[in-house]
């Protein structure tokens, strides 16, 4: 499968990239479009492991070329054809068109993962937890703090009346000045956040402020036993 997709994606970006070199104003347009979504379907799949096979696959070849940087030995050409020498110049185009089909590959793969499974609302705080470290790794502080915070159930606000609420039990002023920032970081991990993320009432939110607390050095500001700095 993913030989065959490597070809067809690499057949494509090859035409495009030779239609470029003589200044075809279609192909350009086509570059900027990307391939029909008929060739997405045929050749990308719709199940949970394709669509998992294909993004791990793709980056490996991404990430081969990024470190490699084979394709980059001609860093004054514009075009590989331009530089002397058969061998150098096939070398130079085989790189720049797998590197090219397997960042779109890898793209259409993670936007139809994401559309398809991950859901639009997460309304439990443990499968918001469990979606954070699919991005980061454990998280034994999002795991074991709220046990003696807001607990692992619904929302809840502090019964002692300080104006905290949630299962990390968050201040909305602390919870809102840093869930930005918590965001901006989990895009940049690839995650899709969903909507309603920004609330003080989104499981998601939580966990992901609650991760960047941690990840700022600040889980000393939590006093609850199964909190804290070693948890961090």
């Amino acid at each position: 499968m993913a030989l065959l997709t490597e070809k067809a994606a690499t057949i494509f970006v090859a035409a495009l990239l030779a239609g470029l070199a003589h200044g075809n104003p279609k192909a350009q347009a086509a570059l900027k479009a990307g391939p029909t979504r008929s060739l997405q379907d045929v050749h990308v799949g719709k199940s949970k492991p394709e669509l998992k096979r294909q993004m791990a696959y793709s980056l490996g070849v991404i990430e081969h070329y990024k470190t490699t940087g084979h394709w980059k030995r001609f860093p004054r050409h514009a075009t590989c054809w331009s530089y002397l020498g058969k061998s150098a110049a096939r070398m130079c185009n085989r790189s720049r068109e797998r590197f090219s089909a397997h960042r779109w590959l890898f793209q259409v793969a993670k936007d139809r993962y994401d559309k398809l499974y991950v859901p639009h609302e997460i309304g439990d705080y443990m499968v918001a937890v469990a979606y954070v470290e699919r991005y980061y790794g454990p998280q034994s502080f999002l795991r074991n703090c709220p046990a003696s915070e807001g607990g692992y159930g619904s929302w809840v606000s502090n019964t002692g009346g300080s104006g905290a609420g949630g299962w990390l039990q968050f201040m909305s002023g602390t919870f809102y000045g840093i869930i930005d920032k918590a965001i901006v970081d989990a895009r940049k991990h690839g995650m899709l956040v969903p909507p309603g993320t920004r609330s003080w009432y989104s499981p998601l939110g939580q966990a992901l402020a609650g991760r960047q607390m941690v990840a700022d050095g600040r889980s000393g500001e939590w006093t609850g036993g199964t909190c804290g700095a070693r948890y961090g």
